[in-house]
């Protein structure tokens, strides 16, 4: 009876232990295995820096050079040194850009291009006349 009683005992214990785990949630269902990520495409090569190209010469480039009174309008004179030195170097890129005819001399019409004249100042708004006033009769 003792023995018996003591089976009691112990399975009245395991009951206690082992219910509240029956009653326990369920583990969580595992997830899905999430779907491999692409592998990243590997980068080019990167592109050796190329030299920048030279910058070119512009018309404010010959005007700097041959302007020499700095007044931003080539004169008589600056045009013939222009012309003689154009002749004594035809290959000068400087100014061989301005020969458009291409017959290795400037002349005073391409000189033209480098410095274009002045605009024309504007004209004075005129008053509109009045008219004369009437003689009394």
């Amino acid at each position: 009876m003792k023995t018996h009683l003591i089976v009691r005992v112990i399975a009245l214990c395991l009951s206690a232990i082992v219910s509240p785990c029956a009653m326990a949630e369920p583990p969580p269902a595992p997830k899905p295995p999430a779907k491999p990520q692409p592998k990243p495409k590997p980068k080019p090569a990167a592109k050796p820096a190329a030299k920048p190209a030279a910058k070119p010469a512009g018309p404010s480039d010959a005007m700097k050079k041959y302007d020499l009174d700095q007044n931003k309008i080539l004169n008589v004179t600056e045009a013939r040194t222009i012309q003689d030195a154009f002749k004594d170097n035809p290959q000068d890129p400087l100014l061989k850009k301005y020969d458009t005819n291409k017959d290795a001399q400037l002349s005073d019409a391409e000189i033209m291009k480098i410095s274009p004249p002045p605009p024309a100042p504007p004209k004075p708004k005129v008053a509109p006349k009045k008219a004369p006033p009437k003689k009394k009769k």
